[in-house]
């Protein structure tokens, strides 16, 4: 009976034993342990950080083509009611560079086909406003081809980044703890 933690009573009658709460276990303090695994970073998901750090980079440097395209500086900004009226009450979603760059910096654009179809929404958007005769039209088609071809030329859709794209990552918990038992029987 010495082993029993003390017992006092509460206000409503009914015993508690007063044992000392254990803020973790033996587990969380053991690096190497899947239960303290579940923090940290595995190696696969540094490989996916890496790989999104190197596709930002290859498709910044895309945007940064298209921003310094011969025609950017009608897409560069949000297209205002005054300079193109009645714009929003034909244009449902505007895209313009300034905003696909906010997007990409704030991982609102994680892969290439989100960058592609934001890309082709702008465009888009320039050739459904503007009569087939008109100069943004031929700017919008021109521009695009160059872009598509800038985003085929820098991002091969074999890197890891776009590999990775187009997977969620499903088993990543799966390969993680697998991993951590790989650690444990070293």
């Amino acid at each position: 009976m010495d082993n029993e933690p003390p017992v006092s009573e509460s206000d409503d009658g009914f015993s508690i034993h007063n044992a000392p709460l254990q803020s973790h276990t033996l587990a969380d303090s053991i690096p190497s342990s899947p239960a303290s695994s579940q923090f940290s970073v595995c190696s696969e998901d540094q490989e996916a950080i890496q790989a999104q750090k190197i596709w930002k980079k290859a498709i910044m440097l895309v945007w940064r083509a298209a921003a310094n395209h011969r025609y950017a500086n009608v897409f560069l900004q949000p297209v205002t009611d005054d300079i193109a009226p009645g714009y929003h009450s034909i244009v449902q979603r505007p895209m313009d560079l300034s905003t696909i760059k906010k997007n990409i910096e704030n991982g609102l654009i994680r892969t290439t086909a989100e960058f592609q179809r934001d890309i082709m929404l702008m465009f888009q958007n320039a050739v459904m406003y503007n009569s087939s005769d008109h100069d943004v039209y031929h700017m919008a088609v021109e521009m695009q081809r160059d872009v598509l071809e800038q985003i085929q030329d820098s991002v091969p859709m074999g890197s890891p980044a776009f590999l990775l794209s187009l997977f969620d990552g499903g088993t990543r918990g799966r390969r993680c703890a697998i991993e951590a038992d790989m650690k444990m029987k070293k």
